[in-house]
């Protein structure tokens, strides 16, 4: 079963879905792979749990998840006549709350779709949010950024942006990355080495990180 890709937007395309048989391409390109050193960005890969905190001393845990590695077939249309198949290699780690509350952090190797055929690709890292207890939502994009640019063409992700320092409830961290959507279902705020650092919820209610366990 292929993955169908059928339109290109600047840096993001995030809609895919189930296309036809690898009987049905035009060019075999072969894989898309993540390089190692993006692979050991996990900031969460040795612990169980991640708890936050807001204001009023609540917590929130989400227990985390076994990694699943993927080595996906997609396809490509280009001007709805040329179709291209491929593999796309990805890591998916789950993080989810009693409540249903899912962060689903998804790196893979991100084809250059203007012109798939060249095999540039970039390493990125997503994280989709869901609230499996509200079934008139789909999961959605809140975060993403670039870990390695590869031979991408720059740039890459301009929405993304980075603030120096930045102080949540308890603690200022340095280096905090935003994705800045247009109506954002929540806000998540990332950093490099400790991954997510803090959170609004839907409700606008702010979450930092208190421990990893």
């Amino acid at each position: 079963m292929l993955l169908n890709i059928s339109s290109c937007n600047d840096d993001g395309i995030s809609d895919i879905s189930l296309g036809g048989e690898k009987e049905n391409c035009d060019v075999l390109l072969g894989d898309f792979t993540i390089n190692p050193a993006s692979r050991s960005t996990d900031t969460v890969g040795e612990f169980s749990e991640i708890v936050f905190k807001n204001e009023l001393g609540e917590e929130k845990v989400f227990t985390i998840g076994d990694t699943e590695f993927l080595n996906e077939d997609a396809s490509f249309i280009e001007g709805d006549t040329t179709i291209y198949c491929y593999n796309i290699e990805s890591y998916t780690t789950k993080l989810r709350t009693e409540e249903g509350i899912e962060l689903d952090m998804v790196t893979e190797a991100k084809p250059y779709y203007p012109d798939v055929e060249s095999k540039y690709n970039a390493d990125v890292l997503k994280v989709f949010y869901n609230d499996t207890r509200n079934t008139k939502i789909e999961r959605r994009l809140v975060f993403r950024k670039v870990l390695d640019l590869k031979d991408y063409p720059a740039p890459l992700y301009t929405s993304t942006a980075t603030t120096d320092e930045m102080f949540f409830i308890d603690n200022t961290y340095t280096n905090v990355e935003v994705t800045e959507f247009n109506t954002p279902i929540i806000r998540l705020y990332y950093n490099a080495i400790l991954g997510i650092i803090a959170f609004e919820d839907e409700q606008s209610m702010l979450w930092e990180l208190k421990e990893k366990r």
